[in-house]
């Protein structure tokens, strides 16, 4: 293999990388500039194949060990999952037999259910969502 085949690889790499949300490619993109370096200067294939390799598993690991934790994503939640450990009010009284009742969270009306009887005018917590209905709980304050 000599040098051409190596830029083309690190072309295809970047090509890779620039199609692609993360920072998947862009460390064979480095070994295969390395290697073809080596091959173009006359180093045998076998080396330029292991130095690829070697480049770009150290260039993930200490790209890992000095910035992974600041290219992380933070999960935010949204539509109704934001809606689970907010408090809201009772409007009509929760009947866990029956399954009815409304409560106002954040400013909406939702539908609730609980596993007790929580009478209006109650501050409750939403534990989970089911369907299209909160599952609170009585909380006190």
């Amino acid at each position: 293999m000599d040098a051409v085949f190596w830029i083309c690889a690190m072309v295809l790499f970047l090509i890779i990388e620039a199609v692609t949300p993360m920072l998947i490619s862009i460390w064979f993109a480095l070994g295969s500039l390395v290697a073809a370096v080596l091959a173009y200067v006359g180093v045998d294939t076998n080396i330029c194949v292991l130095t690829f390799a070697v480049v770009s598993a150290i260039a993930v690991v200490l790209f890992q060990k000095l910035f992974g934790g600041k290219f992380k994503q933070k999960h935010e939640r949204t539509n109704a999952d934001r809606l689970i450990g907010a408090r809201g009010v009772v409007d009509s009284p929760i009947d866990p037999v029956m399954g009815k009742g409304t409560v106002t969270v954040q400013g909406n009306l939702w539908s609730a259910k609980a596993t007790e009887s929580i009478p209006a005018g109650e501050n409750v917590e939403v534990c989970a969502i089911e369907g299209v209905k909160l599952l609170v709980k009585k909380v006190e304050g």
